[in-house]
């Protein structure tokens, strides 16, 4: 990933309103039975459930007329896109938590978020991982209990914060983090 690009990409969706993200945000700690969530303020605009549409920005005051999304989809990518493979599409999120944060989407549109995460997403997601220039990590909000706003299957992608919601993850070799996540989880360095 040529990161420079990428930022130059995003800072530009940031500076014409289209992507929320504020580098002087409020971060909200709170402690859920030793989990740390991180709410901000370009978080609180996300749709609450994946039914919800979110009008491209770019469009409120030209016309009512809903963006250009893929058969199936209830995420527009058009003006986001970042790079595309023959299976995915890398996007800015929206509502972004980090410079950058960007979206892995399935190219079928049709594929949903409460489906498991299959070879092709993981493959989709190492391939990013591994071009990245600093370290990234990759998740997946499977379903509505795990934070998920749109229905289009998609893996988040953001730099590695330090001191960050996924420090839970550095315990010692082959012990479980103190934390309790109430939902399946994995990390590789």
């Amino acid at each position: 990933m040529e990161e420079s690009l990428i930022l130059s990409k995003f800072d530009r969706l940031v500076e014409f309103g289209l992507v929320l993200y504020d580098d002087k945000q409020q971060i909200i700690e709170h402690i859920d039975d030793g989990l740390k969530v991180l709410p901000t303020s370009s978080t609180m605009f996300q749709p609450e459930h994946p039914l919800t549409t979110i009008p491209n920005p770019s469009q409120a005051h030209a016309d009512t007329q809903e963006p250009d999304r893929r058969d199936g989809s209830d995420i527009s990518t058009t003006g986001f896109e970042i790079a595309t493979t023959d299976t995915h599409i890398l996007i800015a999120n929206k509502f972004s938590f980090s410079r950058p944060h960007l979206m892995l989407l399935t190219l079928d549109g049709h594929r949903r978020q409460y489906e498991p995460l299959n070879e092709t997403d993981l493959d989709g997601a190492w391939r990013i991982l591994n071009a990245a220039e600093t370290d990234y990590v990759a998740f997946y909000n499977c379903g509505r209990d795990g934070g998920c706003s749109r229905l289009h299957k998609h893996l988040q992608v953001m730099p590695l914060p330090a001191n960050s919601f996924a420090a839970f993850l550095d315990s010692p070799e082959g012990r479980e983090p103190e934390a309790r996540v109430p939902f399946e989880w994995f990390y590789r360095r």
